[in-house]
């Protein structure tokens, strides 16, 4: 209608001036090119091998999310293993569109342990709030982190200290398949193009989205709010309390300094680092949003993901890690509105 298409863009207008106006960023355009890109992976790794088999998956209509355009479902899943959450399960909602034909699907993959805004935020700009009705949305749910800091804190010796360590990063490799197999359940239905699947994520999650993309080639476009690689940099570095009480733990009980720190853990880790996986993944369908003075992800851990990937498209806004979310949303949801369009591009 000739009203609706005015009023949608004068809300464009103002988001886009709005925007501008409150949100201070650096864009550096993809500089992608096969020189860049480092070699595709001769062979999974093995934490990222696992049986393909039915997934029962359980949809459950809730008719309160229900819209014009889309049918929201809760689901749920079995993990494939220890995954942190609530019952071992894997769980979330579908936006499924009710347009015809097989249409994009995003997997929105939550700040596990976090605030459930942005993924929110997100899936209503990509879903909800798209009129075309072109994108069905999975949001992952992820109540629990998959990282257990009071249990590092409380570690008698450091053998029990790389006990949690490594039970983490069991946690991101199990996540990571868990979202693998909901790919494996996307392929299967009937509304969803199993040649256009993106992944979202932010903070933790955009390095947990970043694996999923370098390790399985079905997902063909990414966008990774807030993120990085190399998580023993940000054990060492990171200013969020929950990290700050087991690094300083760890010094002060094991003697260790934060140089220590990123040394012993990186061979730990590294199974669960994007930037050993990145260079199958096309720079070109890479959209990386960080934050330029980020105190929870250091920038070296944000350039090394960046170059890996092959040098992607990347917006850097000017502010802290937390400060950035805020700015975003300030901003007309900013960074949600930045994801929104790149996968209108590239999906």
């Amino acid at each position: 209608m000739p009203v609706e298409r005015h009023v949608r863009f004068f809300l464009a207008v103002l988001s886009l001036t709005g925007a501008a106006g409150c949100v201070s960023f650096e864009r550096t355009g993809s500089a992608a090119s096969a020189e860049l890109a480092r070699p595709a992976l001769a062979e999974l790794p093995a934490e990222y091998r696992y049986e393909k088999r039915p997934v029962a998956l359980t949809l459950v209509r809730t008719p309160a999310r229900n819209s014009e355009r889309y049918e929201s479902y809760a689901f749920a899943l079995p993990s494939l293993g220890e995954n942190g959450q609530p019952g071992n399960l894997v769980t979330g909602e579908y936006l499924a569109s009710t347009a015809k034909g097989r249409k994009k699907l995003v997997i929105v993959v939550p700040i596990y342990g976090s605030s459930p805004i942005p993924p929110e935020n997100l899936a209503l700009h990509l879903a909800v709030w798209n009129w075309r009705a072109d994108t069905n949305v999975l949001i992952l749910r992820g109540e629990g982190d998959l990282f257990d800091w009071e249990r590092m804190a409380r570690s008698a010796t450091a053998g029990e200290f790389f006990r949690e360590i490594d039970a983490s990063a069991r946690r991101i490799a199990t996540t990571v398949n868990d979202i693998r197999r909901l790919i494996d359940w996307a392929e299967t239905r009937p509304e969803i193009d199993p040649k256009r699947i993106g992944i979202a994520g932010f903070s933790i999650s955009a390095t947990i989205g970043s694996i999923v993309m370098g390790v399985d080639a079905r997902v063909v476009a990414g966008a990774f709010v807030m993120g990085g690689g190399n998580l023993h940099e940000v054990f060492a570095r990171c200013v969020s309390p929950d990290v700050v009480a087991a690094r300083e733990h760890a010094m002060r009980v094991f003697g260790w300094t934060p140089d220590d720190i990123e040394a012993r853990l990186e061979p730990r880790l590294r199974a669960v680092n994007p930037v050993h996986f990145a260079g199958a993944i096309d720079p070109s369908r890479v959209l990386l949003v960080d934050s330029l003075y980020d105190d929870f992800i250091p920038r070296t851990a944000q350039d090394d993901l960046w170059k890996a990937v092959g040098r992607p498209e990347r917006v850097s806004m000017k502010y802290a890690h937390k400060r950035s979310f805020l700015m975003s949303f300030v901003g007309f949801h900013f960074a949600d509105r930045l994801v929104a369009e790149f996968f209108r591009k590239k999906l």
